[in-house]
């Protein structure tokens, strides 16, 4: 039994708000700091934090509690698992309480993680050296100048150049007394065929990604171009443009963004992150003031990300390339962001244009004034999927219903009543739809007709030729249970839009969780 002194101990010694800060945007109200609750959804905030008591208290769904209750809920962890993350950070010693060979496992698992974590300091401040005196490092500073990258932002973000070398980075870890099996695992260095190791990255302009805490865990390289000097085979000819970390201890890329180091203050000053696709895209936001962005690390925007996001900002804007793959990509972010909670919007780029590209423009209508019209006008993630369908809208029938089928998953995920409401208007609207296809209404069919052959009819309101009458098209046949509350009615157009999200309690039960 752990005794209370320590417990009083390791509450007195954490600050609560920094704590609750580093999971969501506060702000000062008077005495207290207040939030939007992260343990219910709410579109005001109700969530308190009082630093003199150490104490949060929420008036919508009343959570309350100290330090340690708000870690237990934040990060779905009992008691003692909680106690001992904050006596840690705290620097307050526990006594052990565990079977003895799951504390050695523990520290063997953290004294790797030290050094693993070590390798890429090393590995980045090394990489930051050969940029400046490097042989070819010129080739990597062109490429910065030809984009206008500052001095001081290639800094802030600690962009390197990974020397045009098989051996440079294995030579200087070994000086370093790192061990080249700690070095692999980090994914620095690989095995050679005959032994020992070489380097990963060669002649690459490198991109650092760091944690959440701040530490360099992995890096993204660049290619550049090829001299006819350089040892043969350095740089394959069918080499993509960008060479990332494998995972590793440290490093799951579908749970990490690029960029957050340097955006997580300004996205909890906002609320609000912006993400877009590539690490020049970041860099290049980043240097014209929109130090909230962030980018997925060669992966889908996936919902490990999205959580992450939500710990700092309640709105996200997706700025996604302007072509069709870009497109894509948005209209996949639908989900991801209502699962976790994340309002979102969307910038629309011209055409084969991406951030980096449209703030480097000389078009006097795009670059940096451009993009904040863009980013102000953005319209809200169901809107844009309405918009782009008017696009690709043709007069048929069959398209249309496509085209509703697409929006459909996206308003139901909207929570407030009033605001999907609105979304379904604007989508019947566009698509030319009577909005009992929408909503499943059936009035004004019969009953018997309903029985009659146990096909559902929605009204899409569709003339036969010019000046014809409008005719009712059989959508699907029904299957047992699809009565009013069968199970079926999750598989009717109508709804795609139910009253509620499926699943959402559930969800509200799971996102603490992170």
């Amino acid at each position: 039994m752990i005794d209370r002194s320590v417990v009083d101990q390791v509450r007195q010694r954490t600050d609560l708000v920094e704590l609750v800060g580093q999971y969501m945007p506060l702000r000062r109200a008077g005495m207290n700091w207040i939030a939007r609750c992260p343990f219910h959804e709410e579109r005001t905030p109700s969530f308190n934090v009082n630093a003199e008591r150490g104490f949060y208290f929420c008036f919508g769904c009343k959570a309350s509690g100290d330090a340690l209750k708000f870690y237990e809920q934040i990060e779905g962890v009992n008691f003692v698992e909680a106690l001992r993350a904050l006596a840690e950070k705290a620097g307050v010693e526990l006594p052990e309480t565990r079977d003895p060979e799951r504390i050695a496992e523990d520290r063997r698992q953290r004294d790797l993680g030290e050094r693993l974590a070590s390798a890429c300091e090393l590995a980045a401040a090394y990489y930051e050296r050969c940029l400046v005196d490097a042989p070819y490092s010129e080739l990597a500073r062109d490429v910065l100048a030809e984009r206008g990258i500052a001095e001081e932002v290639t800094a802030r973000f600690r962009l390197g150049y990974a020397p045009a070398r098989w051996d440079g980075l294995a030579e200087h870890l070994k000086a370093q007394k790192v061990s080249p099996a700690d070095a692999e695992l980090a994914g620095l260095l690989m095995p050679g065929r005959n032994g020992g190791w070489y380097d990963r990255f060669r002649h690459r302009l490198m991109f650092p990604v760091v944690d959440r805490a701040g530490r360099v865990v992995a890096f993204s390289g660049r290619v550049l171009p090829v001299t006819e000097d350089m040892p043969e085979g350095l740089v394959p000819e069918d080499a993509g443009k960008y060479i990332n970390s494998p995972e590793t201890p440290l490093y799951k890329k579908s749970e990490l963004l690029y960029g957050l180091g340097s955006a997580r203050t300004t996205m909890r000053q906002k609320a609000e992150a912006i993400l877009v696709e590539g690490n020049f895209d970041v860099v290049q936001m980043h240097q014209h003031g929109f130090t909230e962005t962030v980018a997925p690390l060669g992966t889908s925007f996936t919902e490990a990300q999205a959580r992450l996001l939500r710990r700092f900002a309640e709105n996200v804007v997706l700025l996604f390339d302007g072509d069709e793959a870009g497109r894509k990509a948005t209209a996949a972010a639908y989900s991801v962001c209502a699962e976790v909670g994340l309002a979102a919007r969307v910038g629309v780029l011209p055409a084969k244009m991406d951030p980096d590209s449209y703030l480097r423009s000389a078009d006097p209508e795009f670059g940096l004034e451009g993009m904040t019209q863009i980013l102000h006008g953005a319209p809200s993630l169901v809107e844009w999927l309405i918009s782009t369908s008017r696009t690709r809208l043709r007069d048929a029938v069959p398209q249309r219903i496509a085209a509703l089928r697409i929006i459909a998953p996206a308003i139901a995920a909207v929570r407030d009543i009033g605001e999907r409401r609105a979304y379904i208007s604007q989508a019947v609207h566009t698509l030319h739809l009577d909005e009992s296809v929408v909503e499943g209404d059936r009035a004004g069919e019969p009953p018997s007709a309903r029985a009659a052959d146990g096909v559902h009819r929605a009204e899409v309101h569709a003339p036969e030729g010019p000046g014809g009458p409008r005719r009712a098209l059989p959508l699907r046949r029904r299957s047992p249970g699809d009565g009013p509350q069968g199970p079926g009615r999750h598989r009717r157009l109508g709804a795609l839009v139910p009253a509620a999200p499926r699943g959402a309690r559930a969800r509200r039960a799971e996102y603490p969780r992170r």
